[in-house]
């Protein structure tokens, strides 16, 4: 990496947009520490509320010589997309002459910012490439799947048949794109989920791909008094409706059984039908909102617990999960690909998805076993102690030569 600049293209926006935020954030962060030369462009629109998430990221912006511009148009019309496209790869084009950097790196999987990467790397004949943090277009597949189109239809994405159409075609755009590079991913679910659209295409798995936030091992356990935690962007592809349903068959066996939900309500809608869903399956006594947290009362909170119950359907390699075991606490999720992939591990139960009772029975099973909750609590320490985000940085730093060895050929 001696020498090497990259241009770091990112819709880097707060916390409670999720982990590849924070992902990105603590990249950043260790950039001069390894003496990596990283120039970042950032959305515009989004620098105030990251900025704001992370008390230290605009001096680290500012140190490494940042650029702040409209990535994304205010709209999502088609012909609005091609001519922000345009414009967008072109000023991006203007800074790669002008800071005479060696590579252009999307820092997420979205279809436009990879675009403008490939564009600006086109108008520039400068090598490219892409960190999937998630399964581009599809989000994360569900169940046994037969075929493209099939794999659409059982993807977070879903839709009528004219956006599975679309969709179909636009992934086929993209992992034709891909082939052009080495992209870098995540999680090995996410070139296990693109192979069903082209499985020729080659992706380098970041080993490890995320850290487990320092903060968690100076923080101690708080005396409150809930049995499990949920903790997420509260959204229902997170799991968000299925909760009240899981915990009505936890109190059934467990009547005082308290569940802490903390995160922010990605819409206001949302706020309402959780509530109006709680009350009509009367667990509106035993489910308390404690608001989006800070993170040291979080960990605290989760180190409080007995298990942390997380029914998502949408991920690559969820930091609700690692941060739970971190703080040596077991995990009750779906079998969706990124969980069965990235956490081979007892200490993360996993359900068959969407099998509410089956998960409720699992929560009943940590709650009343003392024995063994302390079992996968060890467990849990021990898978999550190799993950540190100075070695998820020297992994990303290093995986930089590779792509630009793939270019050479």
């Amino acid at each position: 990496m001696d020498n090497i600049k990259v241009l770091y293209v990112t819709g880097l926006g707060p916390l409670s947009g999720g982990g590849g935020n924070k992902r990105v954030y603590e990249i950043l962060k260790r950039v001069r520490k390894f003496k990596i030369n990283y120039i970042p462009v950032v959305e515009k629109k989004n620098y105030a509320s990251a900025i704001s998430s992370f008390p230290d990221l605009k001096e680290i912006l500012k140190e490494l010589n940042c650029y702040a511009i409209n990535l994304r148009p205010s709209n999502k019309f088609s012909f609005t997309f091609y001519l922000n496209l345009f414009k967008v790869s072109s000023d991006i084009a203007k800074i790669v002459n002008n800071e005479k950097v060696d590579i252009i790196i999307s820092a997420h999987e979205s279809f436009d910012l990879i675009n403008i990467v490939r564009a600006a790397s086109h108008f520039t004949s400068t090598p490219w490439s892409a960190i999937l943090q998630l399964t581009p277009i599809l989000g994360t597949v569900i169940g046994t799947v037969n075929g493209p189109l099939d794999a659409i239809r059982k993807s977070a994405a879903k839709g009528g048949l004219i956006k599975t159409i679309a969709r179909y075609f636009k992934l086929l755009l993209l992992t034709r794109s891909l082939r052009e590079t080495l992209p870098l991913s995540v999680s090995f679910s996410i070139p296990y989920e693109l192979s069903f659209f082209d499985q020729n295409l080659n992706i380098k798995v970041l080993d490890p791909p995320v850290g487990v936030d320092e903060t968690i091992y100076n923080v101690k356990a708080s005396n409150i008094d809930f049995d499990a935690i949920f903790f997420a962007r509260l959204h229902p592809l997170k799991g968000l409706f299925d909760v009240p349903f899981i915990w009505k068959e936890v109190i059934k066996e467990k009547p005082k059984a308290k569940l802490l939900i903390a995160g922010s309500w990605q819409n206001k809608q949302y706020i309402c039908e959780f509530r109006e869903l709680c009350r009509k399956l009367g667990v509106i006594n035993n489910i308390i909102y404690a608001g989006f947290l800070p993170k040291d009362v979080l960990y605290s909170y989760v180190k409080s617990v007995k298990t942390i119950v997380y029914p998502s359907y949408l991920d690559a390699f969820p930091l609700t999960v690692l941060e739970s075991l971190a703080c040596g606490v077991p995990v009750v999720c779906y079998n969706i690909n990124p969980i069965r992939f990235s956490f081979k591990t007892r200490a993360v139960i996993k359900v068959n998805v969407g099998n509410k009772v089956e998960f409720a029975k699992n929560v009943l099973t940590i709650l009343e076993d003392s024995e063994y909750q302390k079992k996968l609590s060890l467990e849990a320490l021990s898978f999550s102690s190799r993950y540190n985000w100075d070695f998820a940085a020297k992994e990303e730093f290093n995986s930089i030569s590779h792509i630009l060895e793939h270019w050479s050929v």
